[in-house]
């Protein structure tokens, strides 16, 4: 207000965003290397799966991206999930203070839940919850990587977040009560938010 100054309500911390990765060094229309990612089944082996990892270019409107990870998937009724992990070089530790990490998915309202995983330096295991994909199109999201709204596992097993981390998986899909089912989903623009 004028003559009175002003308050500080809320502070945002700053933070910096690194490109981790676009799918642009891969061909189009080729399945991902598996020596970049893994991607394939988790859960209970008996239960039947099939998943294929595509890189394509991005469904319109994502402006900006060249390439996108295209995972289509068909679980049948059980306990099965499926993960894109990083591997080789992708999973050296990350730098600085990590905070989140975010990127643009595009989904088809297929109600199946999204996370992601990463370990600290103790071995601790933290998976991150990012919501159910209830959405058409493209959507941004984030799963954080300060240890809030995880489950975890293993390693100190302290709720707290050791670093240096490393991305366990880059990209997790589970199908709900496991109820199974069919979807594609893709995924661009892959960024990590850090505190400087």
């Amino acid at each position: 207000l004028p003559g009175r100054g002003y308050v500080t309500v809320a502070q945002t911390p700053s933070l910096e965003v690194m490109p981790l990765e676009d799918f642009s060094e891969f061909a189009e229309d080729q399945p991902l290397p598996g020596s970049a990612y893994g991607v394939g089944p988790d859960g209970d082996p008996k239960v039947e799966s099939t998943i294929s990892a595509t890189v394509v270019a991005p469904p319109p409107g994502l402006e900006g991206a060249s390439r996108a990870l295209r995972v289509h998937y068909k679980f049948a009724p059980g306990w099965k999930f499926l993960r894109v992990s990083p591997q080789g070089d992708r999973q050296a530790p990350l730098s600085g203070k990590p905070y989140a990490l975010a990127m643009w998915v595009h989904g088809t309202g297929s109600g199946d839940l999204l996370r992601a995983r990463f370990t600290d330096s103790t071995g601790q295991t933290f998976q991150p919850d990012g919501g159910a994909q209830t959405w058409q199109g493209w959507k941004y999201i984030s799963f954080p990587l300060t240890g809030e709204n995880a489950g975890r596992w293993g390693g100190a097993d302290d709720g707290v977040v050791h670093l240096p981390i490393r991305l366990d998986t880059l990209f997790l899909v589970d199908s709900p009560g496991g109820r199974g089912g069919e979807a594609a989903v893709h995924i661009a623009g892959v960024t990590l938010l850090r505190r400087p």
